[in-house]
């Protein structure tokens, strides 16, 4: 595989408008890989492609309408037929990491390359597995957990996000939607957040949730204080910067 001008040679180019130049083109330091498909677990379609075009057909998909918007490419698609097709020159900005920080750097778009896979699981290994909404679900064993065994306190460990631009489900929605939980301790989006944001339930009962970023850098502390009749009295959260030794 031989790259000339910036491309991939011998496979297909499709230029996405969605890209810009690199504060320096010659630091390309980072790798980045993703994996995608449209509709969520829908494949062997073209339309990523259209999505990194900006021709994605709305008709198509309920999902599609919250997307339309969004100016998004990478540097390369591999789909799950093991085609490779490039929308942006190597020497170019894709845009395709979002809000980022790779070892304190900001915005990977800079410095790095972008590489989309057509799902990330075979069907081989994922098998009969289904996707179930997680705020039904949450809800589910939230009150379980409250109601049948008496629990005091639900926690939620989640990897759904933070919040994002669309609609799709996040801590944020899905406090909002919950009954019963008391905190989410939150991934995915590696937001940083120096205290906990509290979110109303369909109770109108606040919901902290918790994000401390990533690889460590940052970890949290949560107090929680009951009194005698195991009634929560008071929460204390914080962020802690992990320093170098």
């Amino acid at each position: 595989m031989k790259i000339k001008d910036h491309k991939i040679e011998d496979i297909a180019f499709l230029e996405s408008p969605n890209f810009n130049d690199r504060p320096d083109p010659n630091n390309i330091s980072l790798i980045v890989i993703h994996s995608i498909s449209l509709p969520s677990r829908n494949y062997n379609n073209d339309n990523v492609e259209s999505f990194f075009l900006n021709n994605l057909d709305i008709s198509k998909n309920e999902y599609f309408k919250e997307i339309s918007d969004l100016k998004v490419s990478s540097h390369l698609y591999i789909k799950r037929s093991g085609r490779i097709i490039q929308f942006v020159p190597f020497d170019k900005r894709a845009w395709h990491a979002g809000i980022s920080n790779y070892k304190g750097e900001k915005d990977c778009n800079d410095f790095s390359i972008g590489i989309e896979l057509e799902g990330l699981v075979p069907k081989k290994l994922y098998g009969n597995t289904l996707y179930q909404d997680p705020i039904e679900k949450s809800n589910h064993y939230a009150s379980h957990l409250k109601k049948s065994l008496g629990c005091d306190l639900v926690i939620c460990l989640s990897h759904l996000g933070f919040k994002y631009k669309t609609k799709k489900v996040s801590d944020k929605i899905l406090a909002s939607q919950s009954k019963h939980i008391d905190l989410i301790i939150g991934g995915h989006t590696h937001t940083f957040l120096n205290n906990p944001v509290f979110v109303e339930d369909l109770d109108k009962k606040k919901v902290q949730i918790a994000q401390v970023g990533w690889a460590g850098i940052n970890i949290g502390r949560i107090d929680y204080f009951f009194n005698q009749k195991m009634c929560v009295k008071k929460v204390e959260g914080s962020s802690i910067f992990i320093k170098k030794p």
